[in-house]
């Protein structure tokens, strides 16, 4: 009793292996057209939707991206060919033998790029980004080190990896008004109070560790991270994994949240404003002593831009007005763009916020107009 005859079993099976096959094939297909119109007609889908299926802003294999876990930095991947977006925008990123979006076999390095999105280029072909028009359309020796997310901490361990082997002449160091609010949510208050990657970091493990990040990842991990339609499910995972969490039925550790903080408020408010600007002060003088020991002059550039809102307004004038007393302390240059973009609707991506080729375009101007005396002067 209770036992089925092969016979029985094999009916069952075929009668079962139908209706199995038309599901499958019927998400094969699904999954298809959604990969086709991803990459035909992106802009079917609301923004938040592309942003999530085509951005490469990530670690994964086929992103723009390594991530080194000691240090918890996104390091850009070498000798990495990517097409990406956000908010609508399309761009190629392609990665030198560093990782820095420049283009391959340049032998001068006399002036480093060191910023975040804005200087990286997001939103924009590597031909309108503002290191571009300054080598190309300027004849200046300029190398992008740039990234986007960037914030203080990453350029200077960047600079602390890179600065002996390129030993620029100068260093630009471009300070935007969200970097305060960035060094709250990437480091703790006890790293930013006692920073270790002054002293206490070994650089050249770092690198070793750099060289075995970059090597390529499996074939098959490549092929689908870099399908869109593939983001997409792993993503839908991803959620539904959280929702079971939340109603008990996956356990799991409990997970800290990243705090947030409203871009101004850390420049507005005494206590976090104390806190980084401490930070602040000692990283760059210990990185404008490193920069003078290769011959190089670090010179901060504030990147300021028109806002709307009135918190923002006041807090690029509080930074504008720390970085002038910062330079004072330390010695160095500090260059504004303040005023710059006034009026400049034409400069800014709409619904980003990003520079346009128009922004690039006036940006190079400001910088080549300081740094063309300097170039024509140089041997």
């Amino acid at each position: 009793m209770g036992r089925f005859s092969s016979v029985e079993v094999r009916r069952r099976l075929v009668r079962w292996a139908a209706p199995f096959a038309a599901l499958v094939a019927g998400c094969g297909v699904a999954v298809l057209v959604l990969e086709l119109l991803l990459r035909l007609a992106p802009g079917i889908f609301s923004l938040g939707f592309q942003n999530l299926a085509l951005s490469r802003y990530d670690s994964r294999p086929g992103g723009l991206y390594v991530h080194d876990p000691v240090l918890r930095i996104h390091f850009l991947r070498r000798n990495a060919d990517v097409r990406t977006c956000w908010n609508g925008w399309f761009w190629t990123h392609h990665g030198d033998a560093r990782g820095f979006r420049n283009p391959d076999g340049i032998e001068r390095h006399d002036v480093l790029l060191v910023g975040d999105s804005m200087i990286y280029g997001h939103g924009a072909e590597a031909v309108d980004t503002v290191a571009s028009k300054l080598r190309e359309g300027r004849g200046l020796p300029v190398y992008d080190m740039s990234r986007q997310g960037g914030c203080l901490y990453d350029h200077y361990v960047v600079l602390r990896l890179y600065l002996e082997e390129l030993r620029p002449r100068k260093v630009l160091l471009f300070v935007f008004i969200n970097d305060f609010a960035d060094l709250l949510v990437y480091r703790t208050v006890a790293e930013i109070e006692d920073p270790s990657e002054l002293e206490r970091v070994d650089y050249e493990a770092a690198r070793r560790r750099l060289d075995e990040l970059n090597r390529p990842p499996p074939l098959v991990d490549r092929a689908l991270w870099r399908l869109a339609s593939f983001r997409v499910l792993h993503h839908a995972a991803i959620k539904v994994r959280e929702t079971l969490r939340e109603i008990d039925l996956v356990p799991s550790a409990e997970a800290a949240g990243t705090p947030e903080h409203p871009i101004a408020d850390p420049l507005l408010e005494p206590e976090p404003f104390e806190l980084v600007s401490g930070y602040y002060r000692r990283v760059l003088g210990d990185l404008d002593r490193r920069c003078d020991a290769v011959g190089a002059e670090l010179v901060l550039v504030e990147l300021a831009i028109p806002h709307k809102k009135a918190d923002l307004r006041q807090g690029q004038e509080r930074l504008g007005g720390f970085l002038v007393e910062l330079g004072a302390e330390l010695g160095l240059e500090v260059w504004s763009t303040s005023g710059l973009f006034d009026g400049c609707r034409d400069c800014f991506l709409p619904h980003d916020g990003h520079l346009t080729e128009v922004g690039h375009e006036r940006l190079a101007g400001f910088l080549a107009e300081r740094l063309e005396p300097e170039s024509s002067g140089a041997d």
